[in-house]
């Protein structure tokens, strides 16, 4: 008995390693009883990782935001020095007549749909050019892009701030006259240009995202403000992960 056990157990150890034959009992010759072909392995399916684009976590936005040093080249000015520093609705004291062109002249107004976090602040330099500079970072892209998010929703305040009609800025308890221009429209911006009624000196105000981040830049001084607003929205956002 215990031969007969032992001999199948060796014939399921050879079978499990492909035996192709058997061994008649009382010895003899061993019969063939043919060979058999090891079926192909099945073949190897991959699945291809979806691209997730890179979101910039929440903490890392005063990262983004330009030094003074880099804001002063950009803007034309030296010595700049920090007015404010804002993790929230900027300037919230400021009086603004019409209220509805508030969204227009200040900084973190509007943009703050959905809590994102934000950092931000105000500088000013001894030529008395000064920028404003605000990241407002999302949970998602769809919060800045998407049909009523956060660009759609500036663009329609800016419009109730109708382009040549003056607006009013409290500074120092005196009334500035303002008046705004056409607004400017780009595939992943918005800008509009306000001046000081009868003076040079005029602020740009653009708003611009890339990924889950949203750069808000207002540069004021004399002259064209246009390009140096852009280039600092454009190197905020250039930090920002592709």
């Amino acid at each position: 008995m215990r031969s007969i056990q032992a001999g199948l157990a060796m014939c399921a150890v050879l079978i499990l390693a492909g035996c192709g034959s058997t061994a008649e009992e009382g010895g003899g010759t061993s019969a063939d009883v043919g060979t058999t072909t090891p079926s192909a392995p099945p073949p190897v399916t991959t699945t291809a990782a979806s691209a997730t684009p890179t979101l910039v976590p929440a903490a890392a936005g005063a990262d983004l935001l330009l030094k003074r040093s880099e804001l002063g080249e950009v803007i034309g000015d030296t010595d700049l020095v920090e007015l404010e520093a804002y993790t929230g609705r900027q300037s919230a004291n400021v009086r603004i007549e019409p209220f509805a062109c508030r969204s227009r002249a200040l900084a973190a107004e509007t943009g703050l749909l959905n809590n994102p976090a934000v950092v931000g602040n105000a500088n000013r330099g001894a030529r008395g050019q000064s920028v404003d500079q605000m990241v407002a970072i999302f949970e998602k892209p769809a919060d800045i892009t998407a049909r009523n998010g956060v660009m759609w929703l500036i663009d329609s305040e800016w419009r109730l701030c109708p382009d040549g009609d003056i607006f009013f800025i409290e500074v120092e308890g005196k009334d500035q006259r303002w008046v705004p221009y056409p607004i400017s429209t780009g595939p992943d911006r918005i800008g509009t240009t306000f001046q000081r009624d009868g003076l040079p000196r005029n602020c740009h105000h653009v708003v611009a995202h890339r990924r889950n981040v949203l750069a808000e830049v207002i540069v004021c001084g004399d002259g064209d403000n246009t390009a140096p607003a852009n280039t600092v929205a454009d190197r905020i956002l250039a930090k920002v992960p592709t």
